[in-house]
């Protein structure tokens, strides 16, 4: 289990060396991410998101995103891209949408379901086949889309928190499991 504390000694002092160095604005991407590059292809990863039981405080125009993936770094079927799971915390509300992303251009989604605080959700990438399934599941509700391979070589797995316009005190204080 990765846990993300904001108010973790590192991150203040992270984001005090940010600020001195022009500020978040200049800043959008991966925050915290681990990673692991196997000896041959992934097939599956699975994991259950456990949402914080809060929200974060007013983020304003800010974008939080925590997801798994799969990427093809080596560029093999066209394109480097990222197949992800992603539960983000944007416009003052928690949602999850599987993706189909962005390295090489493209950017494909699947249905938007609103969550809540508290949620746990199931998540998960299926690159074994001809098709990539990519979903989350919470309940009765699912969203699952899914890809044509193209013979993409899914070399890269990564757990990550990636966002835009944020600070450390646009986190929530319970951990994102």
């Amino acid at each position: 289990i990765t846990k993300f504390f904001p108010a973790d000694p590192e991150c203040i002092a992270n984001a005090k060396e940010l600020m001195a160095n022009g500020g978040l604005r200049n800043l959008g991407a991966w925050d915290v991410d681990a990673s692991y590059t196997p000896p041959s292809n992934m097939g599956t990863f699975n994991a259950t998101y456990e949402i914080p039981n809060e929200s974060p405080p007013c983020t304003g125009g800010s974008l939080l995103y925590w997801f798994i993936g799969f990427q093809n770094n080596d560029g093999s079927g066209g394109g480097v891209t990222i197949v992800q799971p992603v539960v983000n915390y944007q416009y003052n509300k928690w949602v999850m949408e599987p993706w189909n992303c962005c390295p090489s251009g493209q950017s494909n989604t699947g249905k938007t379901i609103d969550m809540g605080p508290g949620y746990k959700a199931g998540a998960w990438v299926d690159a074994t086949k001809e098709n990539v399934a990519i979903g989350l599941s919470y309940g009765a509700k699912q969203s699952v889309l899914t890809v044509k391979d193209n013979g993409r070589n899914f070399d890269w797995a990564c757990v990550t928190l990636e966002e835009y316009s944020a600070s450390c005190t646009n986190y929530p204080d319970k951990p994102f499991n």
